[in-house]
């Protein structure tokens, strides 16, 4: 998993694994400490550093090795090198969240058209009954505007949601 042979190893500590960011102490302790009341820790999640320096996410499982007796000989590990199914799982919730924010956006969308197509309805109708260039037909022109700048929004909206329900779909 590290890229360290054997020979290289002999004589070194986990320490040479941990990233400088962490503290191999604290982290060895809290180790120690759980498989002590427990007896084992499973799936403990750790970053880790390979030979090339390579950070790598690692799920540690760890559990004491008993003599006949029932005294402690020592403890023994299982290391999964788990930093390909993190990256996919973090891809994953990325993914799930874009199609939530597209599944609001097309329901914030839908709700907006609603009152726009009755502001632009009415809007066309005291349109009809005005003078143009009147006051009120300029007003009521700026309300038209506005409105269909508003369903230029929701439409852009729409797509966005489209995007994002194909993309969850894949």
């Amino acid at each position: 998993i590290f890229g360290y042979k054997a020979e290289e190893m002999l004589g070194q500590t986990f320490h040479r694994l941990i990233p400088a960011d962490q503290d191999p102490e604290e982290e060895l302790r809290q180790i120690r400490e759980a498989v002590a009341q427990r007896g084992a820790i499973e799936h403990y999640t750790a970053p880790r550093l390979t030979r090339d320096g390579r950070r790598i996410i690692v799920s540690i499982s760890r559990s004491q090795v008993k003599s006949r007796e029932g005294g402690i000989l020592g403890s023994t590990a299982i290391i999964q090198d788990v930093t390909d199914k993190m990256e996919m799982d973090q891809r994953i919730y990325q993914a799930e969240k874009l199609a939530s924010i597209g599944l609001l956006a097309s329901g914030v969308a839908h709700e907006i058209n609603n009152p726009l197509a009755v502001i632009l309805g009415f809007t066309d109708l005291l349109l009809e009954n005005c003078e143009q260039g009147s006051p009120i037909y300029e007003d009521l022109k700026t309300i038209e505007q506005n409105a269909n700048q508003a369903r230029i929004i929701v439409n852009q909206l729409l797509g966005f949601a489209r995007i994002s329900e194909a993309r969850s779909e894949n």
